[in-house]
């Protein structure tokens, strides 16, 4: 199993130690200061946390940060299996009556920190994988967007979706505020 961030889908891990005595090998002594390093040891230390080495998510359960190499395991098994060896793309779909007639101008802006497509119709945008959920939610709140469109951004956070698609005959959610427009 691989470990993918569910915030920047990034598979790089790293283990975070305390009370850990690190020995390095040097092979390289430099005037400057620029030392060059080998193998490396680890003696005692306990986890503190396990945690994405790209944007810092840090791997948690009910009780806190993960520190038990079996229980890492579980949730690596739990929430990052993958079904495929390819990148995917998902696009949530709703219909564009979850959406206030100020979100319908908004969408046909240009936005420095939210990508948006224009289709022929409705519109897309994408939900970035090297932000965090908080930061796009900043950001598609600064650029105007409603409550329900950043409701909307959420949902497609939790579930790890790649665009949102805001379609005239996409699916209508009881559960979503509608608009009439």
């Amino acid at each position: 199993m691989k470990f993918i961030c569910p915030t920047c889908k990034s598979q790089r891990l790293e283990e975070v130690m305390t009370n850990v005595t690190v020995a390095s090998q040097l092979t390289n002594i430099s005037v400057t200061g620029d030392h060059e390093y080998g193998e490396q040891t680890n003696e005692a230390g306990e986890v503190s946390q396990y945690q994405c080495m790209q944007c810092g998510f840090i791997v948690c359960n009910d009780s806190g940060p993960i520190t038990d190499t079996v229980e890492l395991g579980r949730w690596v098994k739990d929430n990052c299996t993958k079904t495929s060896a390819y990148e995917k793309y998902t696009t949530l779909v709703f219909s564009t009556a979850h959406i206030t007639v100020i979100d319908n101008a908004l969408f046909q802006q240009p936005h420095d920190k939210v990508r948006i497509e224009q289709l022929e119709f409705g519109y897309r945008f994408n939900v970035p994988a090297c932000e965090t959920e908080n930061e796009f939610m900043a950001n598609l709140q600064a650029a105007g967007f409603s409550p329900e469109v950043r409701d909307i951004a959420r949902i497609a956070y939790k579930e790890g979706a790649s665009w949102v698609l805001f379609d005239c005959d996409g699916m209508v959610y009881e559960h979503l505020p509608k608009f009439d427009w």
